[in-house]
């Protein structure tokens, strides 16, 4: 079992992932070691959206997107001893919900927000919100969800340079002159939105998939695309911007903001960006070939342009970092990042190249009012 979600209530932890390509999602009780299986999961053309959990009513809701019956999307909910409570589904002729995280607003309502597609592809228009009530059933009702294009956020293009931006302003406006369509498709990672006092907050990364253009050896294994003529292998995702949207309660979209970001790869598709609330502003953060960029942003509004920082090697000055992999960063709390992955390190570069690896673990410190720190938490090499 491949494993892609973990959430833990009281005594039961809930796992979910794939098996033979097919979705699972397990109990485990911390209690009697048992493990249950949650019913209705195990089929073809389903993936796993998410899983959300609700320690009040000790309860689990799995979001799931089904790629058949016209890509429904539903959120289905489960006791704590994994039992089947009931399932909200989402389906529509013109949007089609791809993804789907839940929070909870009061004691009475959730809302969930995503991204959707027209065509039943992972490549999406835009993104969602709906309120929803504790407890509902049956299919939704798709009039109260709120849709979002891309092409209707503000700074969704603030990635490109400025020549860029104008000339893709300029199309905008040709395509709204003439009522011709504005869609635009991208792959968005959507991160666990953060309850604010205003609403929420909703952060999403746009991503591709990148494909080498000849066979590699021993790649039996891995996914093969295009015609048989042409042997194309994944190799990496791509990362391009982050964007950054804030919600009243009612789920209207009050401003949004845009990361752009510097080539930036990743073999698995995870969340590079962080984010850190300081007072009414936003750190934004990602982990970069050993340093670590920042933006400081003000709802639609950019108060610190891009700065980077480098990552403390130790104590000596003469050591020097050769390279760096599977980059990690964590918002933790307040002004507090965590930064951990592996070096290369060269203790005296006059003295030879002989370098060792170690795996680092930084605490790192961003204070609007102070210049940034790196305080070393630990480190581990051989």
């Amino acid at each position: 079992m491949l494993m892609q979600h973990f959430k833990v209530v009281d005594n039961q932890a809930y796992i979910g992932g794939t098996h033979n390509t097919r979705p699972v999602m397990m109990a485990f009780s911390f209690f009697d070691h048992t493990t249950k299986v949650l019913p209705g999961l195990y089929a073809n053309h389903i993936e796993i959206s998410s899983i959300e959990v609700d320690p009040a009513r000790r309860e689990v809701h799995v979001l799931v997107h089904t790629q058949k019956r016209g890509c429904q999307f539903s959120v289905r909910s489960y006791s704590y001893d994994a039992k089947p409570l009931r399932t909200l589904d989402f389906g529509g002729e013109d949007h089609n919900l791809i993804s789907g995280k839940l929070l909870t607003v009061n004691d009475d309502e959730l809302m969930l927000i995503g991204n959707y597609s027209t065509d039943c592809t992972p490549y999406s228009q835009g993104i969602y919100v709906t309120r929803i009530a504790h407890g509902e059933t049956g299919p939704a009702d798709a009039d109260r969800i709120q849709y979002v294009e891309f092409s209707a956020l503000q700074n969704f293009f603030k990635y490109l340079k400025p020549k860029q931006q104008q000339k893709m302003q300029a199309k905008l406006d040709k395509l709204k002159q003439e009522n011709r369509d504005t869609k635009f498709r991208y792959r968005l990672l959507v991160h666990d939105p953060i309850l604010t006092e205003e609403g929420l907050l909703l952060v999403a990364e746009v991503y591709y998939p990148q494909y080498r253009g000849t066979a590699m050896p021993n790649a039996v294994n891995l996914p093969r695309v295009g015609p048989a003529a042409v042997d194309r292998y994944f190799d990496t995702f791509r990362y391009t911007h982050a964007i950054v949207c804030g919600f009243d309660r009612q789920g209207n979209l009050l401003w949004d903001n845009c990361l752009p970001i510097q080539d930036l790869d990743s073999a698995e598709l995870t969340e590079m960006v962080q984010v850190s609330q300081q007072d009414d502003k936003l750190v934004m953060a990602y982990p970069h070939k050993g340093e670590i960029k920042t933006e400081v942003i003000q709802k639609n509004r950019t108060v610190r342009e891009t700065e980077t920082f480098s990552l403390k090697v130790g104590t000596n000055d003469k050591q020097k970092i050769t390279d760096s992999e599977n980059e990690n960063l964590l918002a933790w709390y307040g002004h507090y990042f965590l930064a951990c992955g592996f070096q290369k390190i060269v203790d005296d570069p006059r003295q030879g190249f002989n370098p060792r690896e170690v795996f680092y673990v930084n605490k790192l410190t961003y204070s609007l009012t102070e210049k940034p720190t790196d305080d070393k938490a630990g480190r581990s090499g051989k």
